[in-house]
């Protein structure tokens, strides 16, 4: 749960402040088993991850139904003002069936 809403956390700070006005940031969080083979992460929740970045079509943080329960469970009053859009029966390469996954906006309707 905790790396879950960390992960959470880092990506909307990014989009808060990218550290220069050009930079727009797309971001896919999951969560799942990984493993690390010559300093790289692998394993399907990051090809999830990446999967949720490739259907973005903006820049925004893209996250799975996994996440989403987990933000739901913590109920932090940080995440209170979020915007939540939910995208249903999507096709994700690699990954059987139509997929859910969530994207998250600020309440000021940033992403």
């Amino acid at each position: 749960l905790r790396a879950a809403v960390r992960a959470v956390d880092f990506g909307l700070g990014m989009c808060q402040d990218t550290g220069d006005p050009s930079l727009q940031v797309r971001m896919g969080v999951h969560v799942g088993p990984v493993g690390i083979e010559e300093e790289d992460v692998q394993g399907a929740a990051v090809s999830y991850a990446a999967r949720l970045v490739d259907v973005a079509s903006e820049d925004c943080i893209r996250v799975s139904a996994e996440i989403k329960r987990h933000l739901d469970q913590d109920r932090a009053e940080r995440h209170a003002c979020l915007a939540w859009r939910r995208h249903r029966g999507v096709e994700l390469k690699g990954f059987p069936g139509p997929q859910e996954f969530w994207t998250i906006a600020r309440c000021d309707g940033s992403s």
